[in-house]
């Protein structure tokens, strides 16, 4: 059922329509209550569709475990059209990061190449001053948060 944008907005007409009910129609406004409310303050996206992330804690529980017991949910057995689940067994937030990063460093460095060519009016010399660059790559430790 659609109704008209003005007929969307009288809560006196929302909750005087019918649905069916077990022993016959009933009134929605019997069965729900209806309020002004605004929306989210913020719609996150993810290759350009609508995203929501759940952050669940596993309490000691493997996360296979974990998974199965999710995917026997009846909710989540039969999502409605146009939902699409996605699991990521590693952060694929964290690979778009990391790869983001590495980008950085590598402009970070063409940039400094080029003020020192700049600087110096040769090509060589710039190369021997980064060649020390190698030494102050991070070992395990780094992150990207």
């Amino acid at each position: 059922m659609k109704l008209k944008a003005n007929a969307r907005t009288d809560l006196d007409l929302l909750s005087s329509l019918s649905v069916p009910g077990t022993r016959g129609p009933v009134m929605l406004g019997n069965v729900a209550t209806f309020g002004v409310d605004s929306g989210p303050a913020q719609i996150d996206r993810y290759d350009r569709l609508r995203n929501i992330n759940f952050e669940i804690e596993l309490n000691g529980r493997p996360l296979g475990e974990v998974d199965q017991r999710a995917r026997a949910l009846p909710s989540l057995a039969k999502l409605p059209q146009g939902i699409i689940q996605r699991r990521w067994a590693t952060p694929k937030p964290w690979l778009n990061c990391s790869e983001a990063l590495g980008l950085a460093i590598l402009t970070g460095v063409m940039c400094i190449y080029i003020v020192l060519v700049l600087l110096f009016k040769d090509f060589v010399q710039p190369v021997t001053i980064l060649a020390a660059l190698v030494l102050s790559v991070p070992g395990p430790s780094w992150r990207c948060s």
